[in-house]
């Protein structure tokens, strides 16, 4: 298994607090990648205000340490488009309806 590989199974254990999904189950990881003995991964965030987002970037940044021969960790937090965060919202797992604060 590549690197590459072996990074984006470690984020894939990168539970989503809220969601309680794999972030790349919920396709928030639209980009992730090593170089050397750096993993660079982009992480898009359902909204702006974020309340789990130091828990998800702590989470992360864990993940992409615990692959062999990665030492660093350059992280860029973004945003979802609307329809994004939309079509990641209706991926709750308790069905209960979704707060109109969480997704504008």
């Amino acid at each position: 298994m590549s690197t590459n590989e072996q990074l984006r199974t470690a984020l894939s254990k990168v539970i989503d607090p809220e969601l309680r999904k794999s972030i790349t189950e919920l396709n928030m990881v639209p980009h992730a990648s090593v170089e050397g003995n750096t993993a660079r991964v982009t992480v898009l965030l359902t909204i702006a205000g974020c309340p789990m987002r130091s828990t998800i970037e702590a989470d992360v940044r864990a993940a992409a340490l615990s692959v062999p021969g990665i030492s660093q960790v350059d992280l860029e937090l973004g945003v979802m488009s609307r329809n994004s965060a939309r079509n990641c919202a209706t991926r709750w797992p308790d069905g209960a309806p979704r707060s109109p604060t969480r997704i504008p």
